[in-house]
């Protein structure tokens, strides 16, 4: 039995899964163009190779996530084929990006706030979800830490300051696209 690809299961889409998904949505294209935007990493976090483009298209396409929109003509080789988002795709997307991450180093609130904008969202209410879903992490890393003594205490304090930490720079961003806009 071959395995089940996390979009053909309904189960979580991985990062290059939501930075494809996201650039189509942003703008449809075809394979080459969206690998050229995201190979560096740079307007998303997470580097994405040509052949996981491809390779996340056609997963995408097959959970019905993406569609095969137009065929162009390439002075370079053969047609491109331009992908949409479907209705389902955009819905999912959406959703995914309203939806605040729950471990405070996890790469996917950075594609998150670089895929908003791309998509003409407002950043700023990701952010603002994600403060109220860190502010509820600080109340119950302190709670543990007031119990915890140890090794256990110092982790605990580590991630409490972390978490501090990166309020502070949600903070600061929040103000900072508020003032862009």
């Amino acid at each position: 039995m071959a395995p089940v690809s996390p979009v053909e299961s309904g189960r979580a889409l991985s990062d290059t899964e939501w930075c494809v998904l996201g650039a189509v949505c942003a703008q449809p294209a075809h394979g080459w163009a969206i690998a050229r935007t995201l190979r560096d990493g740079v307007e998303t976090g997470v580097a994405v190779s040509r052949p996981e483009v491809y390779r996340t298209l056609r997963k995408l396409a097959g959970a019905g996530l993406v569609k095969e929109a137009a065929v162009e003509r390439s002075a370079r080789g053969p047609y491109r084929t331009i992908f949409a988002p479907t209705p389902a795709g955009r819905a999912r997307f959406d959703g995914w990006l309203g939806l605040p991450v729950e471990r405070l180093w996890h790469p996917s609130l950075l594609v998150k706030i670089a895929l908003a904008e791309r998509v003409g969202l407002d950043a700023a209410k990701i952010l603002a979800s994600q403060r109220v879903a860190f502010t509820g992490l600080v109340e119950s890393l302190e709670e543990r830490l007031a119990a915890a003594n140890g090794s256990a205490g110092v982790l605990l304090q580590f991630q409490l300051d972390s978490t501090r930490a990166a309020l502070a720079l949600l903070d600061a961003s929040c103000g900072k696209l508020a003032l862009d806009h």
